[in-house]
């Protein structure tokens, strides 16, 4: 009974919002009607990714695509493991972007190998951007188990 009236409050509340803000209206989805619980949804998982489109001609995604495989050849160099750039930027192919505290970038990023014998690879790369601290870092980059 308390659920089903604090739904009740919600939906009037986000109905009341929708009118005085021009808002459209969340609406109410039911998980299991047998019980009679539910829950409101505005359609959209909150904090989910979601795709980025055209990401081939989106500049800010292929920068940030760049700034990876920079941050990984200074990683490389700072433990000793390399003494020049391994890995060279070749463009980002997929991207999912996920709003935290701050843009979470998923991406899938080509690159070519310097060393010889060896050509392009796909890694997956996670970078978070806080745009309001001037920051971006690093948080994986792993070669991609599938291209």
């Amino acid at each position: 009974m308390a659920l089903n009236s604090l739904l009740l409050l919600s939906l009037l509340f986000s109905l009341t919002l929708s009118t005085a803000f021009q808002i459209s209206p969340i609406r109410l989805v039911r998980d299991d009607t047998a019980s009679g619980t539910g829950t409101i949804s505005p359609g959209r998982k909150v904090g989910g990714r979601s795709e980025v489109k055209n990401v081939e001609s989106n500049k800010d995604v292929q920068e940030l695509g760049r700034f990876a495989v920079q941050e990984y050849n200074q990683k490389l160099k700072e433990n000793h493991t390399a003494s020049e750039e391994l890995l060279s930027f070749s463009q980002v192919v997929e991207a999912q972007r996920q709003v935290v505290s701050g843009l979470k970038y998923y991406m899938r990023i080509v690159v070519h190998e310097k060393a010889e014998g060896h050509g392009k690879r796909v890694f997956d790369a996670v970078v978070v951007v806080k745009p309001w601290l001037h920051s971006r870092v690093l948080v994986s980059f792993v070669p991609a188990g599938r291209p």
